[in-house]
């Protein structure tokens, strides 16, 4: 029986668990590996034109209900005396626009180690090196449990046996998985080359030109300070983020907001095509407004919504740095993966008990939405992560 050890020490909060609770259970690992290791599959092998190689790989490693999977997890319950009480009354209940949902839950404290213990259980070459680098692929570019995209949950490895070389970068992690998931798709009599997407896909991939990502250079002493650059709650000075999706994407107090737009077309009766720019940080939006607020426009409730649920293509992770003093410092990294956010990318806003509704769009340009970035202050003096295959 082969183990591979590692210790993780959390560099932001981590909200996990039903209720209120924080518990980090071996079932939250294996998701979030799963997750990334389906974004990384299509670099290596054609998924097949209804995914089919796709889930053959995905359920060999990872198992279904026909069959186990290929390891297990042994996540050591160690971290008890670090799980706190909700953010309300302490020092980041300033920022609970990024933790949205999650505020009366419990959540385990920066800075905290957590021991995983990987039991590979079948003959399946170098798996514990392809569990380490996806491993080290999630804490460079996520994190575990609730608002990972909104950069909590990070970690990064602290302990692993000496074997397992840190990789250079991201792009390094990604071809050493590559490598490795190239071996295993012979071995299952996958057909290699990768996968060519004539459109978006349906689901986030790291195949070249459908991610992007940034790592800023502004440094934070703290992650209190880094979370309130992102998500302060002030009207007259928000936090980068808010002001991403309120100014640049939505436009709200321009000519070109796609909210106050809308709103009209509903109450005119005049439908037209709006493209909803907002949608890159996830579906459904509520809107909600007061008689009067706008011109003389009644009040009501709003949505803004695809086919389904969707989630931000938008990852943002913290991370613990050393700088040239060797003072602690965090940075943020973003990445931009491409997915669809709903049927050819239709979307449709509504107001709650009326019929008409507006058929909209959104439009995956990268080129556009890192001009918003921009001027948001986001990625302001930022080195751009290379993203080839």
């Amino acid at each position: 029986m082969q183990l591979l050890k590692l210790t993780l020490e959390t560099t932001s909060p981590m909200f996990n668990g039903r209720d209120n609770n924080f518990v980090l259970l071996p079932q939250s690992i294996r998701g979030v590996m799963r997750y990334w290791f389906r974004a990384c599959i299509p670099r290596t092998i054609n998924i097949g034109r209804n995914y089919e190689n796709l889930k053959k790989i995905e359920e060999d490693l990872f198992g279904s209900t026909e069959r186990k999977s290929s390891f297990d997890v042994i996540v050591e319950s160690n971290y008890q005396q670090s799980i706190s009480k909700s953010i309300a009354g302490n020092v980041f209940s300033d920022f609970k626009y990024g933790i949205y949902g999650a505020e009366s839950k419990r959540y385990l404290k920066e800075g905290t180690k957590i021991n995983l213990t990987f039991v590979i259980k079948r003959n399946i070459d170098d798996l514990d090196y392809l569990l380490y680098y996806l491993m080290y692929l999630i804490s460079n570019i996520g994190g575990i449990g609730m608002k990972s995209r909104n950069g909590f949950g990070s970690f990064l490895i602290i302990k692993k046996d000496e074997k397992y070389q840190k990789p250079s970068g991201f792009v390094d992690t990604l071809k050493k998985i590559d490598v490795i998931m190239q071996k295993y798709a012979e071995k299952l009599n996958l057909p290699l080359g990768g996968t060519i997407f004539n459109e978006i896909p349906d689901f986030p991939t790291l195949t070249k030109s459908n991610y992007k990502g940034y790592t800023s250079k502004q440094r934070f002493v703290n992650i209190q300070q880094l979370f309130k650059f992102l998500y302060k709650a002030d009207i007259e000075n928000p936090g980068a983020y808010i002001h991403l999706k309120k100014k640049y994407l939505r436009g709200a107090h321009t000519k070109r907001d796609s909210f106050v737009r809308s709103i009209k077309a509903i109450e005119r009766s005049r439908p037209e095509r709006i493209e909803y720019k907002q949608a890159l940080l996830g579906l459904p939006i509520n809107y909600r407004i007061m008689s009067g607020h706008h011109g003389n426009i009644r009040g009501g409730n709003y949505t803004l919504s695809g086919d389904e649920r969707k989630a931000s293509p938008v990852y943002i992770s913290v991370h613990r740095i050393l700088d040239e003093k060797k003072t602690i410092k965090y940075i943020y990294k973003i990445f931009i993966i491409k997915s669809k956010m709903s049927s050819n990318n239709n979307l449709k806003f509504k107001k709650k008990g009326e019929k008409i509704t507006l058929n909209g769009y959104f439009n995956f340009d990268f080129k556009d939405i890192e001009k918003n970035l921009v001027k948001a202050n986001l990625i302001k003096e930022v080195k751009k992560i290379e993203h080839k295959k």
